[in-house]
C-alpha cells in the first residue's frame, strides 16, 4: 500500500469512529454530517468524498459489494462452478472488514436506524442480482435462467449462514481463513448429506 492510500485509509477509519462516537452518545439521527465532519477534523468536502450519505457510514464498514462477483470472474473458467462458488466465498469471508468492535457498534445503530438498515439491504440485493448474471455468463445460460438465479441466490444464502457460523473474532487474516473454511466446510457436508427441500405443488 502507498502513502497515499495509507492516507486515505487513516482518514476513512478517523471518520468512521468519530461517526460511530457520536451515534452512539447522541443517537444517529440527531447527528449531522457538519458534526462528524467536525469530530474528525476535516472538511464537510472531505467527509462526502468519503461517505456521500449518512447511510454509507454504517453501510460501507459492512458491505463488500462487487467483491464476491469479482473473485468468481476471477475463478479459471474449466474450474467446477460449486468450486469457483466457494473460493468466491472464501476470499469474501477472509477480505479485511472493519473491526469486530466497529461492526458490533453499526449492527446496535442499524436497529433504529431503519433508513440505513434498508440500505444495507439494497446493497445485498445487488450483490446477488449480479452474482446470478455471473453465474449465467460463466454457463453460457440466458440472464434470469431458474438454475443460475437459484444457485446464485443459494450462494448468498450460503455465504450469510457461514457468517453466523464464524464471526470476525479474529485479527489474524490466517486464523479468520481458517474459520471460514472450517465453517464452509461443515455447512457443505451437512447440505450434501441432507439436500435442501424443493418446493412441489400438486398438479
Amino acid at each position: 500500500m502507498g502513502l497515499r492510500e495509507m492516507k486515505a485509509a487513516r482518514t476513512h477509519d478517523t471518520i468512521l469512529r468519530a461517526a460511530l462516537r457520536l451515534f452512539e452518545t447522541q443517537g444517529y439521527d440527531a447527528t449531522t454530517m457538519e458534526e462528524i465532519a467536525a469530530a474528525a477534523e476535516v472538511g464537510t468536502s472531505t467527509l462526502y468524498r468519503y461517505f456521500p450519505t449518512k447511510e454509507m457510514l454504517l453501510v460501507t464498514p459492512l458491505s463488500l459489494r462487487g467483491h464476491l462477483v469479482a473473485e468468481f470472474r476471477r475463478r479459471p473458467a474449466e474450474e467446477p462452478l460449486e468450486q469457483a462458488l466457494g473460493h468466491a466465498i472464501e476470499a469474501l469471508m477472509t477480505a479485511p472488514r472493519a473491526e469486530m468492535a466497529e461492526r458490533r457498534a453499526i449492527f446496535e445503530i442499524l436497529a433504529v436506524a431503519p433508513a440505513a438498515k434498508m440500505r444495507l439491504h439494497d446493497e445485498v440485493r445487488q450483490e446477488r442480482t449480479e452474482l446470478e448474471e455471473a453465474v449465467a455468463e460463466r454457463l453460457g445460460r440466458p440472464h434470469g435462467d431458474i438454475f443460475s438465479v437459484v444457485t446464485a441466490r443459494l450462494a448468498i444464502a450460503i455465504l450469510e449462514t457461514v457468517g453466523d457460523h464464524a464471526p470476525d473474532v479474529h485479527d489474524d487474516p490466517a486464523q479468520a481463513q481458517k474459520a471460514a473454511r472450517a465453517a464452509m466446510h461443515a455447512i457443505s457436508a451437512a447440505l450434501q448429506a441432507e439436500a435442501p427441500a424443493v418446493p412441489s405443488f400438486d398438479l
